[in-house]
């Protein structure tokens, strides 16, 4: 029942141009786009604010995002708890699986993963607690 609740919500946001959660979230469709673009997929950010690098800009609790030369370049997704601390919670963000490339106690990083700079998950238990991704800028 809670899996047919969620992806009807799923849908109505999809058809609303209003993101789910985090864990419906496309990385590809996000890494390296424009604020505007974005605005145009998820709807406007909650806030925005300058940074060291550029602007921080996001989206409810679970969506951050630094633009770095006017492209979407750090990305924080929280809210990842109904993804496995596995590689199989890859697919859920939009990306291949494959085995990471280094393994911590509490992460997993993959470098050059579709065309990303570096992805990191971060565990909570045995699901993910977030995922911190590099586009381009180290």
């Amino acid at each position: 029942m809670i899996q047919y609740v969620r992806s009807l919500l799923a849908l109505c946001c999809v058809l609303l141009a209003i993101p789910a959660s985090a864990g419906s979230l496309v990385i590809p469709d996000i890494a390296g786009q424009t604020k505007d673009t974005l605005a145009e997929q998820l709807g406007q950010p909650d806030g925005c604010e300058a940074a060291k690098q550029g602007e921080k800009c996001w989206w409810g609790f679970d969506l951050e995002i630094v633009f770095i030369n006017g492209k979407a370049d750090w990305l924080t997704v929280s809210g990842l708890d109904s993804l496995p601390y596995s590689s199989a919670a890859l697919s859920g963000l939009g990306l291949s699986t494959r085995a990471p490339d280094q393994i911590g106690d509490d992460w997993q990083r993959w470098h050059g993963l579709d065309g990303l700079r570096e992805l990191t998950l971060y565990k909570s238990g045995n699901n993910v607690w977030y995922a911190y991704v590099k586009t381009t800028t180290p």
